[in-house]
């Protein structure tokens, strides 16, 4: 039997070249599906900036070295509203989805520190694929036409509990320390049909289940106006099952090493003044680090990840603004490259943070438009638009208050 990933890898060139109706066909070659931010709504309306920006409704998504200074309970969610348009040479194809980003807690007690948890989704798996095309027998009396169709169906995809510790050295810098438990799972549908003179079905599938444990820490240093964070994780290798189903007879099972890729990060912010804000983000995820019998694409060494994002509060510190006055207007523009190693996107994004109840909670807005191609496949790119909402609430539980969110 051939190598699934290495069937996947053959047959994406021809798979392009006919009808599309498909989810990312560049992330249907990754080991791990599409990379997918799992960031509360004030960092993607930064476009991914954030670890070096000390802000309580970031939570631990970008940093957890932002655990350390949070004096109240913070509560966060993101999920956003995807529109794919896929595009080979001049045929096209449109794509809907939902996906959910982050959902978080953060609560502190005291000089002791801070408790976080969070429940994010890092990789999406999902793809449909439908070809078709027509192959020619002949014999020395008469030529039969007849159709191949080829259906790809694939879904999956990771998320990741994290509870994490954030505490500040003197009341200067922060450190924050996470445990993660990390799912992921990924089910494959290979199906050739052949209708005409020679009808003929061959259906093979195959399913991927891990489960593994990982630590993530981050430090986050003042320096006046200037903030510098670091972040690092680690995932741990583990025995995972796979599974696979050939012509709907054969049946095997097997157990693989499978571990994915540690990240590392680095970020700066400086806040010329209480109205503005600015920051920049390098970020690489080293998938030569990464390990599966699975591996299929040749990947990258390391994918960077290269971000920018500012911030404007038209009146932050008035005692008694204009509403308008008080919304935080963000954009920001990331790089990212894929793990394909001929593979890569841009994006831009722009987004306002709504305060709700003077302080005690945010709702972003934001809007993402981005390219992402292949250069080994020049015909071949997706135009993604996102329409992206977070929840962010914040309350001190242990002083009364006469207002609530």
């Amino acid at each position: 039997m051939i190598s699934k990933n290495l069937k996947y890898l053959i047959l994406f060139p021809f798979l392009l070249s006919f009808s599309l109706f498909a989810q990312s066909k560049l992330g249907g070659q990754y080991p791990m599906g599409l990379p997918i931010q799992p960031l509360t709504g004030p960092c993607l309306s930064l476009e991914g900036t954030g670890t070096g920006v000390q802000n309580d409704f970031l939570g631990m998504s970008k940093n957890p070295a932002n655990l350390a200074k949070i004096n109240r309970a913070v509560f966060n969610a993101a999920a956003s509203f995807d529109f794919l348009k896929l595009a080979n040479d001049k045929k096209t194809a449109n794509v809907f989805g939902f996906n959910p980003h982050i959902i978080s807690l953060g609560i502190p007690f005291g000089p002791a520190g801070t408790l976080g948890l969070s429940l994010d989704q890092r990789n999406n798996s999902n793809f449909k694929s439908h070809s078709n095309s027509a192959v020619q027998y002949s014999d020395l009396f008469s030529a039969f036409p007849d159709t191949s169709h080829l259906w790809i169906v694939q879904d999956g995809g990771s998320i990741v509990w994290q509870a994490g510790w954030g505490y500040s050295i003197l009341n200067k810098v922060s450190l924050g320390l996470t445990y993660e438990r990390y799912y992921f799972t990924k089910h494959t549908n290979f199906i050739r049909e052949m209708t005409g003179s020679l009808n003929d079905t061959i259906i093979d599938s195959s399913s991927i289940t891990f489960r593994g444990n990982g630590i993530r820490g981050g430090i986050m240093v003042p320096l006046g106006k200037l903030n510098l964070g670091f972040t690092g994780e680690y995932i741990f290798a583990n025995k995972s099952t796979n599974y696979d189903l050939v012509s709907g007879t054969d049946t095997s099972t097997r157990e693989i090493y499978f571990k994915p890729p540690p990240a590392l990060g680095f970020g700066a912010s400086y806040q010329f003044s209480p109205e503005l804000l600015i920051a920049a983000d390098v970020d690489a995820t080293l998938w030569n680090r990464f390990y599966s019998d699975l591996a299929g694409t040749r990947l990258r060494n390391y994918a960077m990840n290269v971000s920018f994002g500012g911030q404007y509060i038209p009146a932050p510190n008035l005692l008694t603004p204009r509403y308008i006055e008080t919304i935080q207007y963000r954009g920001g523009f990331r790089y990212t490259q894929l793990p394909a190693a001929t593979a890569s996107e841009a994006a831009v994004s722009i987004g306002a943070g709504l305060p709700v109840e003077q302080g005690g909670g945010l709702f972003d807005v934001i809007f993402e438009y981005g390219h992402r191609w292949d250069s080994k496949y020049t015909k071949y790119n997706e135009d993604f638009f996102g329409i992206k909402f977070g929840i962010n609430g914040g309350r001190k539980w242990l002083k009364s208050s006469d207002t609530s969110y």
